[in-house]
């Protein structure tokens, strides 16, 4: 679903809006649909008011598709689910999730509802093959898994640029880049690495081990430099270790890019009294038994990640795969950044910081790149802060600087790669 605004009247009709997307967008990225605003409602800060957004009639415009209605059991309660979480009536099973207005957030939570219903935990990611609940109903037929795992995500895999690969951020999930990827605009091919969760796999307990095994990832599509790589927070780390392991390997890295929130070092006390005070004021907003079930599921998360600790730090490995703790991604992403020591990148490393950046503001790398440092260092100031930045509306103020710095990076030519033409965008992950 998309909300849009004319610059003019007579604004143009569903049916033109989508046979101009067809053009340029991959064919899950065209909106099944469209609903035309006078303005799109903001938030006092300037952010967009999802809240406000009205709900639309779907069954109004749905272009060239059908409705089709659950055809069993697991399709009923999938359409419930969605239905729920995207607070649209009706869906029919072949309507799509990003279409219906669908974004990561509503992702975590739709994946969340998912799980605690069939017990099946499947990567967000999932969606970008299965967008559908006819889809993602054969996913969870085939017991939450897909024809083969792969790291590599090709989100948009197919343009008339070099390839970008960006990776996971600390939960290990890649669908918050779908933005960024639209943004960047249909030629430039947009691969995301996700998390290591399979466990007939091996998991990957240290930045290093991570940053080798996505490197082997991206060489199936460009075997060769040169190659632009990215990453969000945790992201950010594996990618300056891609970045140093590729050097090492003779390889050219065009681009090395860093997406980083602006964090001010807080006391310890102070830390905690902000994060208590907002967790009490989500708490009053809601009622008595979503208030007892937010409290069970964070003390049970509580519990369980520090289980996890205690293990790991008596035995020094991760957890047996019959364990039900196994694969805490979180919180082996933590044990791996807290242990990464970064060496300093002999190239040049272009970072993407946001955030409220104080007056005078000069780059510590030790305290704002978790020490992260490189021979050279474009410092790039951008809107929202570290959990918008990657969102709308000011991914596309981040979108138009990452273009003009992939633009200008050297050497960015031929690596053999194979996104020239379109590549399978099946994703199997």
């Amino acid at each position: 679903m998309a909300y849009w605004v004319p610059e003019a009247r007579p604004a143009l009709s569903a049916g033109e809006l989508r046979a101009f997307l067809k053009e340029k967008l991959p064919a899950y990225m065209v909106p099944s649909s469209f609903v035309t605003l006078d303005a799109l409602p903001l938030t006092p800060n300037g952010k967009l008011n999802r809240r406000a957004l009205p709900i639309p009639e779907i069954g109004q415009d749905r272009g060239d598709s059908v409705f089709v209605a659950a055809r069993d059991e697991l399709e009923a309660q999938l359409t419930e689910i969605w239905e729920r979480v995207l607070k649209v009536k009706p869906i029919g099973v072949q309507d799509d999730f990003f279409g219906l207005g669908g974004h990561s957030l509503l992702a975590v939570r739709l994946f969340a509802l998912i799980e605690s219903t069939f017990g099946k935990r499947i990567p967000l990611a999932t969606l970008f093959k299965a967008p559908t609940i006819e889809q993602l109903a054969e996913v969870l037929r085939a017991d939450g898994s897909l024809k083969q795992w792969s790291s590599l995500v090709p989100i948009r895999p197919s343009g008339s640029l070099p390839p970008l690969f960006c990776v996971h951020g600390h939960f290990g999930e890649i669908l918050f880049y779908r933005p960024l990827a639209r943004c960047l605009g249909p030629e430039q091919p947009f691969f995301a690495l996700q998390a290591q969760v399979q466990q007939d796999l091996p998991a990957h307990d240290t930045i290093e081990a991570m940053a080798a095994d996505y490197i082997a990832q991206i060489r199936r599509v460009r075997p060769r430099g040169p190659y632009s790589i990215g990453g969000f927070c945790l992201g950010a780390l594996v990618a300056f270790e891609m970045a140093q392991q590729l050097c090492a390997q003779d390889e050219t890295v065009a681009f090395l890019g860093l997406f980083v929130g602006y964090v001010p070092k807080l006391g310890f006390f102070t830390h905690w009294s902000d994060r208590f005070g907002a967790h009490l004021r989500g708490l009053r907003l809601m009622g008595p038994r979503a208030k007892l079930a937010e409290i069970t599921k964070n003390l049970t998360r509580k519990v369980q990640s520090l289980l996890w600790r205690v293990t790991y730090n008596l035995f020094g490995r991760i957890l047996p795969r019959s364990s039900s703790l196994f694969r805490n991604v979180p919180e082996m992403n933590l044990q791996a950044a807290k242990r990464y020591v970064p060496r300093t990148y002999p190239g040049r490393m272009t970072v993407f910081l946001s955030g409220a950046i104080p007056a005078g503001f000069s780059l510590d790398p030790k305290l704002v790149l978790d020490g992260m440092d490189a021979g050279e260092i474009d410092l790039r100031i951008v809107p929202g802060d570290r959990d918008s930045m990657l969102q709308d509306p000011f991914v596309s103020v981040l979108a138009e600087e990452l273009k003009a710095c992939l633009s200008s990076a050297p050497a960015r030519g031929s690596g053999d790669d194979k996104t020239s033409r379109e590549l399978d965008p099946i994703h199997r992950g």
